[in-house]
């Protein structure tokens, strides 16, 4: 092959990339502009004839919610700048140097918040503390210490934020500092919420593809493919890749994971989140 063939060839598949990448952009731009007009689901797209994939294609986004029939709560703590185990160990308030060991709150330190919770009405076997320490790679950092309490009684979880506000005055009374107040809620019949979640996810997407056929002026055909990622709460699900009812935490977590954080004065629920997509065709197709 000449030199001026080679020169020919190359530009001709220079071109054909720089083609394929301007198709792929345009469509990238179309399904972001297409994303961002839905106002509760992931957006649609429409795809003709002589593409890889024929119809319409739309994400629905759905949500549902019960009733709280159980909690976790999470006190995480730390000893406050002037707590003696920090002046003791530093030689003044918030002394000391970069990297120095902190102290972590003991069993001791952390049983004024034990009695506060038991004053509540939760029972002391539902109760649990997890004293850290100084390493600086702990499950919350150094320094700091957890208390947990599991709650089923209806009562008890119409108070909830009650109960932690006298948790969190005896805390201070000691000389702790929260670093967060966590949550984690769950409900008796997880699995007929993320059915809900699911089905309210799917009528969203349907919802979508009419609005987006009728805008484009073509006709919705039949439903021709779905697919589902996993259902999400954040009150549950705390293994990569599983659903909203699958594995949900227990008390002895408490002791190695973040809870969500709780926001005082509002109503505990239990809510998931699904997300389903569809593909259609067109009418006539």
């Amino acid at each position: 092959m000449s030199i001026l063939s080679r020169s020919i060839s190359r530009r001709r598949a220079l071109a054909a990339t720089a083609g394929a990448a301007a198709a792929l952009t345009a469509g990238v731009a179309a399904q972001s502009a297409s994303a961002a007009a839905g106002d509760k689901g992931g957006g649609g797209m429409y795809i003709s004839s002589g593409q890889m994939v024929e119809g319409i294609v739309v994400t629905g986004n759905g949500v549902a919610s019960a009733e709280v029939s159980a909690a976790l709560i999470q006190y995480l703590v730390r000893y406050a700048a002037d707590a003696p185990q920090i002046t003791d160990s530093t030689g003044a308030a918030g002394g000391g140097y970069y990297g120095a060991p902190t102290p972590a709150p003991d069993d001791d330190a952390m049983a004024k918040i034990v009695e506060a919770l038991k004053t509540g009405g939760i029972p002391a076997a539902s109760i649990k503390t997890f004293p850290g320490s100084d390493a600086m790679y702990g499950p919350f950092g150094s320094g700091v210490s957890a208390v947990a309490a599991e709650i089923d009684d209806a009562a008890l979880l119409g108070k909830l934020s009650d109960i932690l506000a006298d948790g969190a005055k005896a805390a201070a009374d000691t000389k702790l500092q929260i670093d967060q107040i966590g949550a984690i809620f769950s409900t008796a019949d997880c699995e007929s919420v993320n059915d809900e979640a699911l089905a309210n996810a799917a009528a969203d997407a349907r919802t979508q593809a009419e609005a987006l056929a009728k805008a484009i002026g073509v006709t919705l055909g039949e439903l021709k493919g779905a697919t589902s990622g996993p259902t999400y709460s954040p009150y549950s699900s705390y293994s990569g890749g599983s659903g909203a009812c699958t594995a949900p935490p227990e008390l002895e977590d408490a002791g190695a994971i973040y809870f969500p954080t709780f926001i005082a004065g509002t109503e505990p629920e239990f809510t998931i989140n699904a997300s389903t997509t569809l593909t259609f065709d067109l009418a006539g197709d």
